[in-house]
């Protein structure tokens, strides 16, 4: 990959990666990654296998005049970088650390030509639709409890006005005279 060229997606074991925007992704999941570790990310991919120096990445990472202890910092945004990629200095699946030299991506990297489009596959950032379908079925079931509170009503009401009218059309009640015993 030329250093000149800045593809849009970067791939590689089920990771994508968009340099224009920043975005670090994992199987369909945005993963936060802080500005340094994407920097050192981005620098590593665009020389797959090949060495990056440590003092490439401090030029990256500060701009000249910068007072900093880089060697401590640079080490800390490397450590951070394997965390997200769940990645180990022991065993290293992607980046590989050649002492008092640099690092190197290791595993092979999916770059789609400049003229396609992303594959099918690459997540998408979510949309805000999502918030409008939770408000949509919220006030669903809201119409859902008004139409079903209403009908407990009707349904009391009609029995109410069944034993009102059950009352007026029955027989009166008459005394029934009890007759006594009396020895």
């Amino acid at each position: 990959m030329t250093q000149g060229c800045r593809p849009e997606i970067i791939s590689f074991d089920g990771f994508t990666l968009r340099p224009e925007t920043g975005e670090l992704w994992k199987e369909g999941t945005k993963l936060r990654l802080q500005q340094k570790p994407r920097l050192i990310l981005e620098a590593l991919l665009q020389k797959p296998g090949e060495l990056v120096t440590r003092e490439e990445l401090r030029k990256i990472l500060w701009a000249d005049g910068t007072f900093v202890d880089y060697e401590s910092g640079l080490n800390t945004a490397v450590n951070r970088l394997r965390m997200a990629l769940r990645d180990s200095a022991d065993k290293p699946l992607y980046i590989e650390t050649l002492p008092r030299l640099g690092y190197r991506f290791i595993w092979p990297i999916a770059v789609p030509p400049v003229e396609s489009t992303p594959p099918a596959s690459v997540p998408a950032p979510p949309r805000k639709s999502n918030r409008m379908k939770l408000i949509v079925a919220a006030l669903l079931l809201a119409l859902l409890a008004l139409i079903w509170g209403a009908w407990g009503r009707v349904e009391l009401l009609s029995d109410h006005l069944h034993l009102k009218a059950y009352h007026q059309h029955a027989a009166p009640a008459t005394a029934v005279p009890v007759m006594t015993h009396e020895d």
